[in-house]
C-alpha cells in the first residue's frame, strides 16, 4: 500500500514540478512590463523551491525503495503482492513479478531492461539447462561421473 502510494507520487511529481516552474515563468514574463518586482521576487523564491523540489524527490525515492525492499524480502511484488522469480543479468540479482512483469534490483528500484535483451535463465532452471547443454555437447551420449 505504501509502495503504491509512493510510486504514484514519484511518477507524477516531476511533471507537477515542471508545470509549476513553467507557470512561474509565464507569470514572471507577464509581469515583467506591468510590475517588475514580481519577476525578481519569483526568481528569489524559485531557486530555493527548486532545491526543495529536488530534496522532496530524493526523500520520495527513498520511501519508495524502502517500501519495495520490505516486499522483496518476503519474495512478494511490492506493486501487486504476487510471487517473484529470481533472475540474474550481467551478474546482478533481479526479481521479476509473475503477474505485472516489473523487474526489481537489490536496492528496490524498478529495473528498466532493454526489450531486445532477455533476462538470463532463472537460478532454479539454470542447473537443468547446464545439464542439457552438456548432454548436447557430448553428442547426446551420457557419461558416467
Amino acid at each position: 500500500m505504501i509502495y503504491r502510494f509512493a510510486r504514484a507520487i514519484a511518477e507524477l511529481f516531476p511533471f507537477l514540478a515542471f508545470a509549476f516552474f513553467v507557470g512561474a515563468f509565464f507569470v514572471a514574463l507577464a509581469f515583467t512590463v506591468l510590475y517588475p518586482i514580481v519577476p525578481i521576487i519569483l526568481l528569489m523564491v524559485s531557486i530555493p523551491l527548486l532545491v526543495l523540489a529536488v530534496a522532496f524527490a530524493r526523500v520520495l525515492r527513498f520511501v519508495e525503495r524502502t517500501a519495495a525492499k520490505r516486499g522483496l524480502r518476503r519474495d512478494r511484488c511490492p506493486a501487486c503482492d504476487e510471487g517473484l522469480e529470481r533472475y540474474t543479468m550481467a551478474g546482478e540479482p533481479l526479481k521479476e513479478c509473475v503477474r505485472c512483469q516489473r523487474v526489481f534490483d537489490a536496492t528496490g528500484a524498478i529495473w528498466q531492461r532493454d526489450p531486445d535483451m532477455p533476462l538470463d535463465t532463472p537460478r532454479e532452471a539454470a542447473s537443468a539447462d547446464a545439464k542439457d547443454d552438456q548432454h548436447a555437447r557430448n553428442g547426446g551420449q551420457l557419461h558416467a561421473g
